[in-house]
């Protein structure tokens, strides 16, 4: 069953266990290396949650699909794995959970996990080379051609017409 719980926490990032709490994959965004001129790519670890530990429809349906059993059963399998899980992390000795990785007791009393190998996304880094876009002129045209109905409403609100006018005069042009 170790294997099917550690394909769910690939493809889903989460996998919840029942009283203890949840195993995740969180990702830490790609990194400048300045030094080194390269942009380092971006990384994935496994972390361990202890606040969120209920498991979704979603996670019982994958599970009876892969072992092939009945939701309920799905559901009686996995709840029965948590519990002799919780059972044997209350010795101070560590849990094996085969590929996915190791459980243990803490100093202070939390629940550990150490996973058994590391989430590889298979990124590399990749060169950084400073661009500076090349010097580029704007040029501006020198006069702006309005058309006529406008140049008539510019010379009117140039000679001190209220803009009310002038504005009534533009619903005309507009409607016309």
């Amino acid at each position: 069953m170790t294997e099917t719980l550690y394909s769910y926490l690939l493809q889903h990032r989460s996998l919840p266990i029942p009283g203890l709490g949840s195993i995740l994959i969180e990702r830490v965004p790609a990194q400048n290396d300045f030094v080194h001129r390269k942009i380092l790519p971006p990384t994935f670890h496994f972390r361990f949650d202890k606040y969120f530990d209920a498991p979704d429809k979603e996670f019982f349906t994958f599970l009876a699909i892969q072992e092939n059993v009945a939701d309920y059963e799905a559901i009686r399998k996995y709840n029965e794995w948590a519990f002799d899980l919780r059972n044997a992390l209350r010795s101070d000795e560590p849990v094996s959970l085969g590929i996915l990785g190791t459980m243990f007791k803490e100093m202070n009393g939390e629940i550990g996990f150490k996973p058994s190998q590391k989430v590889d996304a298979f990124f590399s880094p990749v060169n950084a080379v400073r661009i500076t876009p090349p010097s580029t002129s704007v040029t501006l045209p020198e006069e702006t051609h309005l058309p006529e109905v406008f140049s008539d409403e510019v010379e009117r609100m140039e000679e001190g017409t209220p803009p009310e006018e002038v504005q009534e005069n533009w619903k005309w042009y507009i409607i016309g």
